[in-house]
């Protein structure tokens, strides 16, 4: 069905070429957008469209799309974007045609009473896909310039289009960033956005993946967008982006209780935190630890009542090893997928077991 609905598209070139005409809307009219503000967002339902998601493959967007969920009470897309569609350098000039592309998609959304999100998925400096961005938008202060720049550009090429039909969300889903940081990178783009138009509604994703509320951006006066994907393993089920996530039981509800399967090191201070157990072993046993991805150099340590029972190194290397396959990690050495049991001698009346 995609492909014969795109197969066909058609779209005149007076279309792609006339500026947009925002005529006014009165709030007498039917299927009205609801009135945003950062400190309320409207109830918003709907879709990622994914025309401008990766430099090369892109394409125009489909009108057909806006027509489905305007038919099937949907009044959302969110188009998250690579500004390397528009943009062959964070300094290089604008492509007009890409430009009149994304212009068209917001008309559509007024056609049909769509509220259209942009968003910038990779953003000079940053993005969760891969590749990385060569330079990093937390620390170089040229990448934080462009990224303003261009958030700037599209402010004033948006300019008038009312904030019920036409949002902008910064960036997707910021990591390995501080807090601080990051509010500090946002405030360069808010402000160059109002420069622009006062007026438009901004959007910041939260820390960690977006999971994490930043209180530090309130004083922007801007809204927050933040995931709900807990319990990862239903979101995630299978989802080619996550490593292991192939391994994932096939998701059933409710979700029966379970232990965590990542500990976490010194690498990462964040999240690092032992795996405490309260049992009641009233004879000696063994406890069986399954290592399947070691991501650094790391040693694993299991404690009985504050008594080691267990402590080995991982150390992951180039060829082979105790590993069934190894590749060369962004910290400079090895991670390393293992299929190995490791066992850990209890001693009777063991209360708690410690494992980090």
């Amino acid at each position: 069905m995609s492909f014969t609905r795109r197969q066909f598209i058609k779209l005149s070139a007076a279309a792609l070429t006339a500026p947009l005409i925002w005529p006014a809307r009165t709030l007498a009219e039917p299927h009205i957008l609801p009135e945003p503000t950062p400190q309320k967002l409207p109830r918003w339902r709907g879709f990622n469209l994914l025309e401008k998601f990766i430099a090369g493959k892109q394409r125009p967007f489909v009108e057909q799309d806006f027509e489905w969920l305007a038919g099937w009470g949907f009044n959302f897309v969110r188009l998250p974007m690579d500004y390397r569609c528009w943009a062959e350098t964070p300094a290089a000039e604008f492509n007009e045609s890409t430009l009149r592309e994304i212009d068209q998609a917001i008309e559509f959304g007024r056609q049909y009473s769509v509220h259209v999100n942009l968003n910038f998925h990779r953003a000079p400096g940053y993005t969760v896909a891969k590749p990385a961005e060569p330079s990093s938008l937390w620390t170089d202060h040229t990448m934080q310039e462009q990224f303003a720049r261009h958030w700037g550009i599209f402010a004033n090429r948006y300019k008038g289009v009312p904030s019920r039909q036409l949002s902008f969300d910064l960036v997707n889903e910021p990591s390995s960033v501080s807090n601080t940081d990051y509010a500090a990178v946002i405030n360069k783009a808010v402000i160059a956005i109002r420069a622009e138009d006062p007026s438009r509604l901004i959007i910041a994703d939260g820390n960690q993946y977006g999971t994490k509320p930043v209180p530090e951006l309130v004083p922007l006066s801007i809204a927050q967008s933040t995931r709900g994907y807990e319990p990862m393993l239903v979101s995630h089920y299978r989802a080619p982006w996550i490593l292991g996530s192939d391994q994932y039981l096939k998701p059933v509800w409710p979700i029966p209780l379970g232990m965590n399967n990542h500990l976490y090191g010194a690498a990462k201070p964040n999240l690092q935190s032992p795996l405490v157990l309260k049992v009641n072993c009233r004879q000696a046993g063994q406890l069986g630890i399954q290592v399947a991805h070691v991501s650094v150099q790391a040693e694993l340590i299991v404690q009985a009542d504050g008594k080691i029972v267990l402590q080995k190194m991982f150390t992951p290397g180039a060829g082979a090893g105790e590993w069934k396959n190894s590749t060369p990690n962004k910290a400079g050495g090895f991670e390393a997928d293992y299929d190995l049991i490791c066992h850990a001698e209890l001693p009777a009346g063991t209360r708690e077991i410690r494992v980090e």
